[in-house]
C-alpha cells in the first residue's frame, strides 16, 4: 500500500501524503464465463493514447492488463474418486496484441536486465559461430578465441567460454580433413593455446578437434616418400607444431603404422643416418607424455623385427651414447626400448642396450663426483679452507647431462621389474644420479629440470617428481651409507626416510616453481601465475612433506600474498604456513628446512631473517 502511494504521488504531484486518489472513472469490464474475473478500467486505455494520457500510468497499465493471465477450474478425478479442482490457463484471442503491448510499455519504462558472464560467454560464442558462417577461416576463428580467453583473468568465465564453443570445435573436428594442411597445422597450434589458456578442466573441450587434427598429421606422414632420417625429423615437427598433450598423443596412437614402416627402415642404416635418427626420435619423444612412450617404443621395435629379427635393435647400442649426449631428455625411449625387448623375449639385445646406458648414467655422475665431494668436505669443515664459489662453478659446467638424465634414472626405477636381472646395475647407478638432485637441484641445470618438470605437471603429464618420496626411501637404507659417500654425498641427508633430502629438493622446487610464477606475474598473466602455483604445492603435497590437506592450505596461504606482496601479508603467509607445518606434518620427523623458504622470499620480494622466522615460531601455540 505504502509502495502504491509513492508510486502514485510521483506521478501526480498535487496528491498529498496520507490520503488517497479516488479514481475519477471506473468501468467494470465484462466478466468471462471461463475465468470469472474482472479487469479494472485503468488496464483498458493500450499505449495508443499516449498522446492524451500521462505516459508513465499509460505504460503501467499496458503492463497491468497483459500480464494479468486468465484460469479456469477444472475438475478432475483423483485417487479414491475424490474431485480435485485444477487450474488450466487460457490464451485468449488478443493475448499476442496484449503482448506488443506489454513490450512497447516495457521498452518505454526501461527493461535493463543484469548482465551476467554467462551471457556474455554465451554472446561470444554466438559471434565465432557467426565468424564461421560468414565464411571465415578456421584460424581466423581461433585466433579470436585465443584473443577473447586472454582479455578475461577470470578462470571460471574461460570455463564458461570453453563450454559454450564445444559443439562448434566438435563440428570443426568433423570437417579437418577439409582443411588446408598448413592451415590445419595453425588451426592445432591455436587450439593448443586456447586448451592451455583454460587449463585442465575445461581443455577436454577441444579434445575431439586436437585429436583430430593429430590423426591427420600422422596420415601425412605415413604418405611421407622421404628416407628414414627425413620422417623422424618430421615426426619431431610435428610433435612440436601444437604444445598439446592430446594433439601429441594423437599423431603417436594413429601413427602407429607409420612409425613402424620407420622401425623397419632404421634397419641396416649406416652409424651416422642411425645416429641422426635416433637423436631426432629422443627429441620427439621429450614432447610427448611418458604414457605414450610404450606406444611409440613398441611400434619402433616391431617394425625393426620384423625385417631385421631379434637382432634388429642391436646397432642401436653404438649409437646411444652420443645419441644421449645430443639428445639426454628423449632417454626414457631408450628405457621404454629396453622393456619392450625384454617383454618380447630378445634378451641379449635388452641387456646390450641396459648396460650402454648404464655407463653412460655412470659416466655424467662420475664427472660430478669431484665437485660433489669437495663440496660437501668444505661444507662439513669450512675452517679448512677452500673456495667455495670455484667449486660451485665446477659443478655448473658438469651437472647439465646429469641433471637432464634424472628423469631417465626415474623411468629406469619405474619399470625396474621390467628390466633383465643380468643388467640390474643399471638400476643402482639409476638410484644414486636421483640422490645427487640433492645439491645439483640447486644449479641452474637443476633448476631448468624442474621448472620443465612443474610444466608439464601443470598440463597433467606423469612426471618424476611424485616418486620421489619411494626413492627417498630406498636411499634411506643402511647399505647404501658408502655408495652415497663415495659419490660426493652426505649420508645423513638420506636419514629418517630420507626427510632431509626430499626437503631440500622441495625447497629447490619451490624456487623453481617462484621464477615460473613471478615471470608470469610480470607479463600480467595472473590467472596462469595463480594456477602454477597451486599446481606445484597441491600436486607434490608428499615432497613438501604434508598431507593433502596441509597442501591446499598452504597453496592457499602462497598465493595470498603473491596477490599482495606487503609486511602485513608476508607476516600472515609465514604464521599460516607455520600452523600448517604443525597440524598437517607427513610423519613423526621434524623439519630441519622450510621448503617454503625461498618460495616466500621470492613471492614477497625481500628475505626474511633468522629473527623474523623465531618471531613468528613464538607466536605459534
Amino acid at each position: 500500500m505504502l509502495a502504491g502511494a509513492l508510486v502514485k504521488g510521483l506521478v501526480n504531484p498535487n496528491i498529498k501524503p496520507g490520503k488517497t486518489e479516488k479514481p475519477a472513472s471506473s468501468e467494470k469490464t465484462s466478466e468471462s464465463k471461463e475465468g470469472g474475473e474482472a479487469q479494472s478500467a485503468e488496464g483498458d486505455g493500450g499505449l495508443g493514447d499516449i498522446g492524451d494520457k500521462d505516459e508513465i500510468m499509460t505504460a503501467l497499465a499496458a503492463l497491468k492488463k497483459t500480464r494479468q493471465f486468465k484460469f479456469k477450474k477444472i475438475v478432475k478425478k483423483g485417487k479414491g474418486g475424490k474431485a480435485e479442482f485444477v487450474s488450466q490457463l487460457l490464451i485468449v484471442d488478443d493475448w499476442k496484441e496484449d503482448e506488443k503491448d506489454h513490450q512497447k510499455g516495457r521498452r518505454y519504462l526501461g527493461d535493463e536486465k543484469e548482465e551476467t558472464e554467462f551471457d556474455e560467454a554465451k554472446r561470444a560464442a554466438l559471434f565465432l559461430l557467426h565468424l564461421e558462417r560468414q565464411g571465415e577461416l578456421p584460424t581466423r576463428i581461433a585466433r579470436h578465441l585465443n584473443a577473447l580467453l586472454a582479455v578475461h583473468e577470470d578462470r571460471d568465465f574461460k570455463h564458461m567460454i570453453s563450454d559454450q564453443v564445444r559443439p562448434q570445435m566438435d563440428a570443426m573436428a568433423s570437417r579437418i580433413d577439409e582443411i588446408d594442411e598448413g592451415e590445419r597445422r595453425m588451426l592445432a597450434a591455436l587450439i593448443s593455446r586456447a586448451a592451455f589458456q583454460v587449463g585442465v578442466r575445461s581443455s577436454e573441450n577441444y579434445g575431439r578437434l586436437l585429436a583430430a587434427a593429430g590423426a591427420a598429421e600422422a596420415a601425412r606422414l605415413a604418405q611421407s616418400s622421404d628416407g628414414p632420417v627425413k620422417r623422424a625429423e618430421q615426426l619431431l615437427q610435428a610433435l612440436r607444431q601444437a604444445a598439446s598433450p592430446t594433439y601429441r598423443t594423437a599423431v603417436i596412437e594413429a601413427g602407429r603404422g607409420g612409425l613402424e614402416w620407420l622401425g623397419s627402415d632404421l634397419v641396416g642404416l649406416s652409424p651416422r643416418e642411425l645416429l641422426q635418427a635416433w637423436v631426432s626420435l629422443f627429441r620427439a619423444a621429450d614432447c610427448i607424455d611418458i604414457l605414450t612412450l610404450p606406444t611409440m617404443a613398441e611400434a619402433l621395435v616391431s617394425g625393426a623385427a620384423s625385417k631385421g629379427g631379434p637382432t634388429a635393435m642391436v646397432p642401436l647400442a653404438e649409437v646411444l651414447p652420443p645419441a644421449l649426449k645430443t639428445a639426454p631428455w628423449g632417454g626414457p625411449l631408450a628405457v621404454q626400448v629396453i622393456v619392450t625387448l625384454a617383454g618380447r623375449g630378445e634378451t641379449k639385445a635388452a641387456e646390450q642396450l641396459a648396460g650402454v646406458l648404464c655407463e653412460v648414467i655412470r659416466q655424467a655422475r662420475g664427472q660430478c663426483v669431484p665437485a660433489l665431494g669437495a663440496l660437501r668436505d668444505l661444507r662439513a669443515n669450512p675452517a679448512a679452507g677452500g673456495d667455495e664459489q670455484s667449486l660451485l662453478q665446477e659443478l655448473e659446467r658438469q651437472a647439465p647431462l646429469l641433471a637432464a638424465l634424472i628423469p631417465t634414472c626415474s623411468r629406469v626405477l619405474e619399470k625396474g621389474q621390467g628390466i633383465p636381472a643380468e643388467a640390474s646395475a643399471v638400476l643402482g647407478e639409476s638410484l644414486l644420479c636421483m640422490a645427487t638432485l640433492n645439491i645439483v637441484g640447486a644449479t641452474s641445470s637443476g633448476q631448468q629440470l624442474l621448472r620443465k618438470t612443474l610444466l608439464a605437471q601443470e598440463r597433467n603429464m606423469e612426471n618424476f617428481l611424485v616418486t620421489l618420496p619411494r626413492v627417498a626411501l630406498t636411499l634411506a637404507q643402511p647399505k647404501l651409507v658408502r655408495p652415497l659417500w663415495d659419490s660426493g654425498l652426505t649420508p645423513a641427508h638420506f636419514q629418517f626416510g630420507g626427510r632431509p633430502f626430499l626437503e631440500r629438493v622441495a625447497l629447490y622446487t619451490g624456487r623453481s616453481v617462484a621464477g615460473a610464477v613471478l615471470a608470469r606475474n610480470q607479463k600480467g598473466d595472473f590467472s596462469a601465475a595463480k594456477v602454477l602455483l597451486r599446481s606445484a604445492i597441491r600436486s607434490n603435497p608428499a615432497l613438501f612433506g604434508l598431507t593433502p590437506d596441509g597442501a591446499y592450505l598452504a597453496a592457499e596461504a602462497l598465493e595470498a600474498l603473491r596477490e599482495r606482496p606487503n609486511k602485513v601479508i608476508l607476516k600472515g603467509t609465514m604464521i599460516r604456513l607455520a600452523k600448517v607445518r604443525k597440524k598437517y606434518t607427513l610423519g613423526t620427523h621434524p623439519g630441519s628446512i622450510d621448503p617454503f623458504l625461498d618460495l616466500v622470499n621470492a613471492l614477497a620480494e625481500t628475505r626474511t631473517s633468522t629473527k623474523q622466522r623465531q618471531a613468528v615460531a613464538e607466536i605459534i601455540p
